[in-house]
């Protein structure tokens, strides 16, 4: 091989070589230092959550309030019924019922994800570990939040490690404190500052109920966790 050719190779390469490190150097900056104070929050409480046992008790059939198949004592009064919106009694809290498929999230996250930002399907990964359900699909993506990576990772980690940061933006919301629901019906509680939000997973569908202070200037405190578990242990299903 004639010397010129050589150095047009070596040439070549070596661009190839300041090309990729440069893409992957670009890739490692935009991963962030560090998580964001609220990513860091909603991680400390993933990883500290507890557990509370509910069991279903008995009260009369004219004490049920309804909703869809769900059923549970009537501590209700009527706020806006159009969209599902009540007060507890004798109180300004509020609770917002809303039942949506049990993947919900998962199919927004496989639809959503992939075509945005660094177009990373996530669908494989997601099937893989057998995520179904809005609870797993966090504790995945809050699993996945900080990849070590660096200038010899490959481009499908920086693609998925965007990706998965995407998908947290998209659906995550604000959490101090989380507690799972286990006995005779399976879901979890979320809280931030006082908001609740309980979901029961029931055959393939979510059942979600958002708690909150009737007044917009503060954060609500006023309905304990007793109250709230002793009321969840009077859920039946049609």
């Amino acid at each position: 091989m004639k010397k010129g050719k050589k150095i047009a190779i070596v040439v070549v390469l070596i661009v190839l070589a300041i090309i990729y490190f440069g893409v992957k150097g670009f890739l490692l900056w935009s991963v962030p230092n560090r998580m964001s104070s609220e990513s860091i929050e909603i991680k400390e409480a993933f990883a500290n959550k507890d557990t509370i046992i509910i069991k279903s008790t008995n009260h009369k059939e004219e004490d049920y309030f309804s909703y869809e198949e769900l059923k549970i004592r009537n501590d209700f009064e009527i706020f806006d019924k159009e969209h599902n919106v009540y007060t507890i009694k004798n109180t300004d809290i509020k609770v917002v019922f809303n039942k949506t498929p049990i993947d919900d999230l998962v199919t927004y996250v496989k639809e959503e994800v992939k075509n945005m930002g660094m177009y990373y399907d996530l669908t494989k990964d997601l099937e893989k570990n057998n995520i179904d359900t809005d609870f797993k699909l966090y504790e995945y993506l809050l699993d996945n939040l900080e990849p070590k990576l660096n200038l010899f990772s490959s481009i499908n980690k920086f693609r998925k490690f965007h990706a998965v940061d995407l998908a947290l933006t998209l659906i995550m919301s604000s959490c101090n404190k989380l507690t799972l629901i286990d006995g005779d019906y399976e879901g979890y509680i979320s809280q931030y500052n006082g908001q609740k939000r309980v979901v029961i997973y029931h055959k393939n569908d979510s059942y979600s109920m958002n708690i909150y202070s009737g007044r917009v200037d503060i954060y609500n405190d006023e309905y304990s966790d007793e109250k709230l578990h002793d009321l969840l242990s009077t859920i039946i299903f049609d």
